[in-house]
């Protein structure tokens, strides 16, 4: 036992020295591997020095830690000096003294940033989630793709003509009963007026009596006549009224097309329930949601059991930053903290400012988080002369959607995070510009709507609360009454150049329509103008008939008038006058 002893307490003498070299090599490699396990990204870090007395601390110089989302370093330190309470080491616990660098640098794009190629090939790789995700859902919901070619045939398609047919059938209708009717009466006075005309012999009249008997019987024929014109004029009253009747219903169909034409696009484009912002706020919180859950693992470890021994009874929390430093107050970027950390033994009030000014993509963004227990968190936050990047927001088949600049975006966060957080978030973006790419020569609603929302200033506001898990959000923007605004300005101008194809589809439809009554408008002029012809022709006959004899019977009058004179005379020859 005594040299089991001795060779321990040589082995220990050998080792400790041995750690002490190459502890700084050790933490370096693990800090760099677990940095570049989370970010996927190289990470940079030229040296770590471990301080053990008086107290346990890391510093590490030159260090570049890659940001996971963009191509930049979330943080860049000449050197970062942590200082690590080591007792609460000894309670499975995490409690960082001091963290302090006064030569930060946050999002830092001066050197390139490489990733890490992953050389072991995961077996069930989900598809990548990007943000045009929301942005897509929304294009397709509150404002889906109108095509115009296609929008022309399904209207060919979808007007339907057959009230404007049948109300043409029944006014032909109307009025062929009404002509039929008419002719037939016209008729039988006509065959009862020559009925009468050739029952009158003028060449048999041998007194004046008779002359007498026939004119009254001709004068009454003249006044069938008359009637006979009458009934005839109604009937061409009676066509002519039909024929505006039916150019009526040509103008409402005409009409129809045009209403047809003209609303389409706006029915297509703006027919839509949901609130475009309830609609992108909701579809943005479920891709952060799903994209930054924590995975759920497919398989467990087997847990070693066993008794873990406890040196101390005092717990302290499981994670916490007692002090945080980066940068001094006067620096653009700047942060300062107390008693940052999550648990019930935290019994100290945390502060936490964060103040970053003149930056490349904004002026000024500032955030103050306060808690008096460590179960709620006060958060105030503000942001001003925001810059959005260059991005692309929607692409389809037929166009690609960039968002260029924006003069500036305002942000105000307020409220409370806890089990059950009451969020409030305010969002102006001022004079937005995008460019529409289209892929193909198909255009469509969207292509045509963007333009008209540049420089058009928009504003969010939200509400959130709840917890990740179940929340409820209230949306409220200007973007539902710029959206239906700016629809109704492309509408006008889209149907301004649709003028020419709108006039050509309104022909075609126009015709189509015309093509449906030709055969019935046809038939009933074909037969008005047979019945016409019938009824002026046998009425010309009468009228004819009844001047010849009229002039017969005048003429045999005047005979008559001659001879009673020439007797008259005789006789006063013959008494001597």
């Amino acid at each position: 036992m005594k040299y089991f002893i001795k060779f321990i307490l040589i082995f220990l003498v050998c080792c400790i020295p041995t750690w002490v070299i190459f502890d700084d090599v050790i933490i370096k490699s693990v800090i760099i591997q677990l940095t570049q396990k989370a970010t996927k990204k190289k990470t940079n870090l030229a040296s770590v020095k471990i301080t053990y007395f008086p107290e346990l601390s890391l510093t590490l110089n030159d260090f570049q830690c890659p940001n996971p989302m963009q191509q930049n370093y979330v943080l860049s330190a000449k050197k970062l000096r942590i200082s690590i309470d080591a007792s609460a080491l000894l309670h499975q616990s995490l409690v960082i003294n001091d963290i302090v660098s006064m030569d930060a640098i946050f999002f830092d794009t001066s050197s390139p940033v490489y990733p890490i190629k992953n050389t072991v090939q995961e077996s069930s790789e989900e598809p990548k989630k990007t943000m045009s995700i929301p942005i897509k859902k929304l294009v397709d919901s509150a404002m889906p793709v109108i095509s115009n070619s296609s929008f022309a045939n399904d209207m060919k398609d979808a007007v339907d003509f057959s009230k404007e047919t049948d109300d043409i059938n029944a006014i032909i209708s109307s009025a062929e009963d009404q002509i039929l009717s008419n002719k037939n009466q016209v008729l039988k006075s006509l065959n009862n007026s020559f009925f009468e005309l050739n029952g009158l012999n003028v060449s048999n009249v041998s007194s004046l009596d008779d002359i007498r008997d026939i004119q009254k019987k001709l004068t009454t024929l003249y006044e069938y006549l008359n009637q006979i014109s009458n009934k005839i004029d109604d009937t061409s009253l009676i066509y002519k009224s039909a024929q505006s009747d039916i150019q009526a219903v040509h103008n409402e169909a005409k009409e129809k097309i045009t209403s047809s034409l003209s609303s389409s696009i706006l029915n297509q484009s703006t027919d839509n329930d949901a609130s475009i912002s309830t609609t992108l706020v909701k579809n943005t919180f479920d891709f952060l949601i799903q994209k930054f859950s924590p995975k759920q693992k497919k398989q467990l470890r087997p847990q070693f059991k066993g008794t873990t021994y406890r040196f101390q009874t005092n717990q302290p929390p499981k994670f916490m930053i007692r002090r945080l430093t980066i940068n001094s107050p006067e620096s653009n970027q700047h942060i300062n903290g107390k008693n940052i950390g999550f648990g019930p033994n935290i019994t100290d009030k945390m502060n936490l400012l964060i103040q970053f000014l003149n930056q490349p993509s904004y002026a000024s963004f500032l955030t103050t988080v306060t808690s008096d227990n460590s179960k709620q968190y006060a958060i105030q936050s503000t942001l001003k002369g925001g810059r959005i990047a260059q991005r692309k927001l929607f692409e389809n088949d037929d166009i690609r959607l960039n968002f260029l600049e924006n003069k500036s975006v305002s942000l105000n966060i307020l409220g409370q995070i806890s089990k059950r957080s009451d969020i409030s978030a305010l969002v102006d973006i001022i004079q937005p510009e995008y460019r529409v790419i289209n892929k193909s020569t198909n255009k469509n609603a969207i292509a045509g709507i963007v333009p008209f929302l540049n420089h058009q200033d928009l504003t969010f506001k939200l509400d959130f609360k709840g917890n990740l898990s179940a929340y409820e959000i209230e949306a409220s923007s200007n973007l539902d009454e710029l959206v239906k605004r700016v629809q109704t300005a492309f509408i006008n101008k889209q149907m301004s150049a649709f003028k020419k194809e709108q006039d050509k589809i309104q022909n075609e439809m126009q015709l189509t329509f015309i093509r449906q009554t030709k055969d019935s408008e046809a038939s009933f002029d074909k037969r008005y103008k047979k019945d016409m012809n019938q009824m002026t022709k046998q009425k010309s006959e009468l009228t004819n008939k009844l001047d010849e004899i009229t002039n017969e019977l005048n003429d045999k009058k005047e005979s008559f008038k001659n001879n009673i004179k020439s007797e008259l005379k005789q006789s006063l020859k013959t008494f001597g006058f």
